[in-house]
């Protein structure tokens, strides 16, 4: 998508999004919670989602793509950093355990890496942190609802008419509805509690995403000024700031207002440095969102070593780690993601140079 000027504005709020799940996890541990709901950004991630993956790969499923190749190029966008993202709290553990810190158990550890490699989640009897799907890294889990998603609608793509999608959404927004009555809240899917939640949040986020595009395809006017990109981040961040953690807003998030920042952000086209600046954000938004619990986790452990609370003085710690995820998911993005990217779109997509340039 970043390649596609005419969708700059969702890049950038993308990458708000991103930036706003990192300041909702680390404020949380570190005793001061801020974007209570941020969390909602998953179901902005799903939707945003469904949106691009029509826009890139519709009428290629249409013509002919097959399951397989269509996967391959979803796993070569996702997989390098999901892997990396998976990988790193290992790292992080045994740099722990050769510095002193208390052991964990080595089975489950390598239990919950293992099957997280394959995007499986961890059952709790073999989980080294309990109930979490994912263990080792949380946001994993809505990369693996992800990609299960992917594969279904590349399964069903040649007989998804708008009709059958438009019922696939209304009878998911039903169950949104029924989940979050039954919950209390939306923030559902990463805990083996709520892990068919998730389920039911990336079904309505993902199709109803894809149902916008196929609505807003056909009349594509992208001619909106930037000033409406800043009132949408503004009104997203606001939804994440309020207070209230119950099924109200995260109902309202995902089922109205997401939905309208997606099809308005899409009719606004930025110019200049507006959209090199929503550019830089959509590049370091994956990055930033799968690598930033396991920078957390080691910038904690030199914490302890230090014998340092990084509660006593909040602001600037908060402050200070931010910049440095974003600063680490940049460096990643460049030296990492692109080039991992490239090598193995050369390496497995050999056969079709149409799609080769499509994955990348």
């Amino acid at each position: 998508m970043g390649k596609d000027h005419a969708y700059s504005a969702l890049d950038g709020l993308r990458g708000i999004a991103a930036i706003s799940v990192v300041i909702y996890h680390y404020s949380d541990n570190l005793g001061w919670e801020l974007l209570p709901n941020a969390y909602l950004a998953v179901d902005f991630f799903f939707i945003l989602s469904g949106f691009v993956i029509a826009h890139a790969y519709e009428a290629r499923l249409q013509a002919g793509q097959t399951v397989p190749e269509f996967m391959q190029r979803r796993l070569i966008r996702l997989y390098p950093l999901y892997w990396l993202g998976t990988t790193l709290p290992i790292v992080v553990i045994i740099a722990a355990l050769l510095l002193g810190q208390p052991p964990s158990e080595g089975t489950r550890i390598t239990t919950s890496y293992f099957l997280g490699l394959l995007f499986l989640p961890t059952p709790p009897a073999l989980s080294v942190f309990g109930s979490r799907v994912f263990p080792l890294n949380i946001p994993a889990w809505s990369l693996s609802l992800e990609i299960g998603v992917n594969a279904i609608y590349a399964f069903a793509n040649v007989h998804l008419t708008t009709l059958r999608l438009a019922t696939i959404v209304a009878v998911s927004a039903l169950g949104l509805i029924a989940i979050a009555g039954f919950y209390g809240t939306l923030n559902l899917g990463h805990s083996w509690p709520t892990y068919l939640g998730g389920w039911v949040r990336v079904f309505w986020s993902f199709f109803a995403g894809i149902l916008a595009f196929r609505i807003f395809g056909a009349n594509r006017r992208p001619t909106l000024p930037s000033s409406i990109a800043a009132l949408l981040a503004f009104v997203m961040v606001a939804a994440f700031a309020w207070r209230d953690d119950g099924k109200a807003i995260g109902l309202f998030s995902a089922l109205i207002l997401f939905p309208g920042i997606v099809w308005v952000g899409a009719q606004v086209r930025l110019n200049g440095i507006a959209q090199r600046l929503a550019a830089w954000f959509g590049a370091i938004s994956y990055a930033l969102y799968i690598t930033h619990e396991p920078i957390f986790d080691a910038l904690w452990v030199l914490c302890r070593l230090n014998h340092w609370d990084p509660r006593l003085a909040f602001w600037p710690n908060l402050i200070g780690w931010i910049l440095i995820a974003l600063a680490s998911a940049w460096i990643l993005d460049l030296v990492y993601d692109l080039p991992v990217r490239a090598f193995l779109t050369r390496k497995l997509t050999r056969r079709s140079p149409e799609l080769r340039a499509a994955a990348l």
